[in-house]
């Protein structure tokens, strides 16, 4: 199965395709410039890379936040617009389980934290045992003093926490 992955909720974007568990070809970009600008022609790239057709994708996948509106916006409205022109279906996932998944090989609690500006960050706690992710916590805005709470408060049931930033 051939999917198309967009992420737009920070101030980087990328676009990966993976066929199975493989990625085939990977774009990031992380300029002043916004994604409504800088998303397309990653595709582009990210597809000419491969010799890829839009047909040829099976499912498409965007970061659906926490993070920036106006780029969960953008990134959303392409996946859309390319799952509806092929008839192809597309699937929302989490910013933080997305980065969760960057650490499923580590068997312990997963805490990404992501910048929510004004003293807040997004975060949510993880599960990882034998590379399966289980969410424990729904993503949250939340200030450093809270999750540093959260954390003492959990530390004692939990073997490790470990923080991907």
């Amino acid at each position: 199965m051939k999917i198309l992955a967009i992420d737009t909720c920070t101030k980087s974007g990328s676009v990966t395709l993976c066929e199975d568990d493989f990625i085939l070809s990977s774009n990031y970009i992380n300029v002043k410039i916004t994604h409504s600008e800088t998303l397309l022609p990653l595709v582009e790239q990210v597809l000419a890379n491969t010799k890829t057709k839009i047909e040829d994708i099976d499912l498409f996948s965007v970061s659906k936040g926490p993070g920036s509106f106006t780029g969960v916006r953008i990134g959303v409205s392409v996946v859309k617009g390319l799952a509806f022109e092929s008839k192809k279906n597309c699937l929302g996932i989490s910013s933080l389980l997305g980065v969760a998944y960057q650490c499923q090989d580590i068997d312990g609690i997963i805490c990404p934290v992501l910048d929510a500006r004004k003293n807040q960050f997004y975060t949510a706690m993880f599960s990882s045992e034998n590379k399966k992710i289980s969410r424990l916590t729904e993503d949250n805005a939340l200030n450093i003093d809270e999750i540093t709470e959260i954390i003492k408060n959990s530390v004692f049931s939990w073997r490790r926490v470990g923080f991907v930033l």
